[in-house]
């Protein structure tokens, strides 16, 4: 699997469970930073900008996983969300938030030892519903590989935002906005240094993508 570097906030209150699934993301190539709380998780989702959070559903006393899950997806658009826990069948019931679990994947921690349905369900959660909307039929295959984050990112970027406002918007810091960026110049192959603005052709295939012609952008700018 390639995971285009993207990244993973893994929130679990037993350290062994953290290690087992934080080890196998990182040999997957994900960049994982955990924690074990709702507080830190908070912390972490600002200043790391994960595309997936991957939450403990009984984190003890205070907030439950699928609270805080939903609180987060609701401040960082564009965030996927995986759930642990060992009893998925009360999961499914917790009052008011049975469209936001829907949109959640759903692991048994009893499987977390089996590196196969981890990763599955990784995947399967990286490319649920994106927040643009899926790209259009013959899209690059290089945009259908974004995670909904990086695809959020390009999007907000395609409308003429600075790094600054998506920051903004995304409720993250600039310095996560820049990543995410870079990252998707590498992924489009778009040179940072060459003789058009990867910036504009970034918002070119991106409206391409989305069934859109992108005509008010112009072929090129002078950087």
């Amino acid at each position: 699997m390639n995971a285009w570097a993207r990244r993973v906030l893994l929130v679990d209150d037993d350290a062994l469970v953290r290690s087992l699934v934080g080890d196998l993301l990182q040999r997957h190539g994900f960049e994982v930073a955990s924690c074990s709380d709702v507080t830190q998780a908070r912390q972490l989702a600002d200043e790391f900008d994960p595309d997936l959070a991957i939450l403990d559903v009984n984190l003890g006393s205070g907030p439950t996983g699928v609270q805080l899950g939903y609180v987060i997806r609701q401040v960082h658009p564009g965030m996927s969300v995986m759930y642990l826990t060992r009893y998925p069948t009360a999961l499914v019931t917790e009052p008011g938030l049975s469209e936001h679990i829907a949109q959640s994947v759903v692991v048994a921690k009893d499987d977390v030892t089996n590196p196969d349905v981890v990763m599955t369900a990784v995947e399967q959660a990286l490319r649920g519903s994106r927040v643009a909307g899926p790209p259009a039929e013959g899209a690059d295959a290089a945009i259908r590989q974004l995670s909904r984050t990086q695809l959020h990112v390009l999007e907000l970027l395609a409308q003429g935002l600075t790094n600054a406002s998506i920051a903004e918007i995304r409720n993250t810091s600039e310095r996560a906005v820049e990543k995410h960026v870079k990252l998707i110049y590498e992924h489009l192959g778009l040179e940072t240094q060459g003789a058009h603005n990867a910036r504009v052709l970034a918002a070119k295939k991106f409206l391409e993508a989305m069934g859109a012609t992108g005509s008010g952008l112009a072929d090129s700018t002078a950087g």
